[in-house]
């Protein structure tokens, strides 16, 4: 799965920037005013434009170089720049990004004109990434808690988990479903043999994605008229829309592996 800078860039406003004539004082209570620990600073028009940061750090060694204050220094915001390696697009790789703000703690984003549209610093990417793991977190923790509640449903009066018994729920989950794709499949395959007038060797993995969307219409019908018209239940008097279930997807909430199926 890719993974792009503009996924960083939801709630990242405009840039506040620094111009390089501007007096350093000026940068600096902008700074202040902002909470910020760094500006950014465009030198140069079009493709050509180069970019910089003033930072605290950058700031204080320009007054150690020329040994005077900040107000009676007369330093312009040029004397205090720092070079931005590289600058990044919203569609080029978040992780490259990453890499780089190792060292800098913030990066720059530019369009195709290469005119400044963001920066993103350490605060974004915690933000980002805080959101990201507290929903992994709340999916996990939904998912051992469903897996606690069902394999309660199992325990023997010892406490030991009766492994056969959620075996046997297992299979009973899936085998209506295995029984739908027979037919599903045993369907499809008259079907396009009456119209090809000979043999046809159907692809299991098309044979799948078809299926699947079958069940997804069977699902949506289902939740809008929640009646099975009578003949339409599958073998066990269990309507298509209740078996629907992935394998994995039960394996994983039960804890183990169903026993595999026989190919169509």
């Amino acid at each position: 799965m890719s993974y792009q800078v503009s996924q960083l860039l939801t709630d990242v406003g405009a840039p506040v920037t620094a111009t390089v004539d501007e007096p350093v004082q000026d940068a600096l209570d902008r700074m202040l005013h902002h909470d910020f620990s760094q500006l950014p600073v465009v030198k140069g028009n079009g493709q050509q434009r180069q970019f910089y940061f003033i930072t605290y750090k950058s700031i204080l060694l320009a007054l150690h170089t020329f040994g005077s204050k900040v107000a009676d220094s007369g330093l312009r915001v040029e004397d205090a720049l720092v070079k931005v390696p590289s600058v990044y697009r919203a569609t080029d790789d978040l992780f490259e990004l990453l890499e780089v703000m190792r060292e800098m703690n913030a990066a720059l984003i530019v369009d195709d004109d290469q005119s400044l549209t963001h920066i993103v610093t350490d605060y974004d990417t915690t933000r980002y990434f805080r959101e990201w793991a507290e929903d992994i977190m709340q999916v996990r923790d939904v998912e051992r808690s469903l897996k606690r509640i069902i394999n309660s449903s199992f325990r023997k009066p010892g406490g030991e988990i009766d492994e056969a018994s959620r075996q046997a729920a297992i299979e009973e989950m899936i085998s209506a479903n295995r029984v739908l794709r027979k037919k599903f499949a045993a369907a499809v395959k008259h079907y396009t043999t009456r119209q090809a007038a000979s043999a046809v060797v159907l692809k299991p993995e098309w044979l799948d994605v078809a299926f699947a969307e079958l069940l997804k219409e069977c699902k949506a019908e289902a939740t809008e008229n929640p009646t099975v018209p009578e003949g339409h239940e599958s073998e066990g008097g269990a309507s298509p829309v209740a078996v629907i279930s992935e394998e994995s997807a039960a394996a994983r909430l039960f804890g183990s592996q169903p026993s595999a199926s026989g190919e169509v």
